[in-house]
């Protein structure tokens, strides 16, 4: 895993809209999804590895999302650029 933390300048994150009963497969739920930019925002990024075996309950690799600090935006991360950064691994 790694955090990072701190002043994002921009922030590019697509999100699944919220769902109710009865649920949609996780599928039918990202094929509707939204992007979002940010700008100027404090917040997190989190990143979590997912080793090869761990296909067909997610994808392998790396999956990164970024939280904003007041919890009111987040997502996905597509791209981000930021100054005044510090992580954790």
């Amino acid at each position: 895993m790694l955090v990072m933390s701190g002043s994002f300048d921009l922030v590019h994150v697509r999100s699944c809209y919220a769902c109710k009963k009865p649920y949609s497969t996780l599928s039918e739920a990202a094929s509707h999804q939204k992007g979002f930019k940010y700008q100027d925002v404090k917040g997190k990024v989190i990143a979590v590895y997912c080793p090869k075996y761990v296909e067909g309950m997610n994808l392998p690799g790396w999956h990164f999302h970024f939280l904003s600090e007041d919890k009111t935006k987040g997502g996905h991360l597509l791209g981000l650029s930021g100054k005044n950064l510090s992580y954790r691994i």
